[in-house]
């Protein structure tokens, strides 16, 4: 968990239990949240305004339900959104320009974002190499 200002700075990091509800069990997810707001809580007194989450086992946006049945609405007061691990991996890569990222490991996915700033992905099939994907993202 990295906990930055709204510069951008990073002013807190520490480690935490799985947020992959998919690895683990959703009594065990939300163990975790628990455990990491009362770590920010702990540390600052408060939460933060926003928090965003990337996660690998999602490829896109989260729906506000999803988000409140992992959380439990453990971070109630704070803007809560989840979005895909490799989303923010695009973002630090290309700080909202055009760009891709292609992640190949243990899973795989493929996102980008185009010259009109539209957001497209493709993979997310575990451990199926993503070649296709990044073929096929600028279509």
């Amino acid at each position: 968990m990295v906990v930055c200002n709204l510069e951008g700075q990073m002013v807190h990091s520490f480690q935490t239990g799985t947020i992959n509800h998919y690895g683990a069990d959703i009594p065990k997810v939300r163990e975790n949240f628990a455990a990491i707001a009362a770590k920010l809580l702990a540390k600052f007194a408060c939460l933060p305004g926003t928090i965003f989450t990337g996660n690998s086992a999602l490829d896109g946006h989260a729906e506000d339900a999803l988000v409140q049945h992992l959380t439990n609405g453990v971070f109630q007061p704070s803007k809560v959104v989840f979005h895909s691990d490799v989303y923010i991996a695009l973002l630090s890569f290309t700080k909202g320009n055009p760009g891709a990222v292609l992640i190949s490991g243990t899973g795989s996915m493929a996102c980008g974002i185009d010259a009109g700033g539209v957001y497209h992905t493709a993979g997310g099939w575990g451990q199926v190499l993503a070649t296709k994907a990044a073929v096929t993202i600028w279509h």
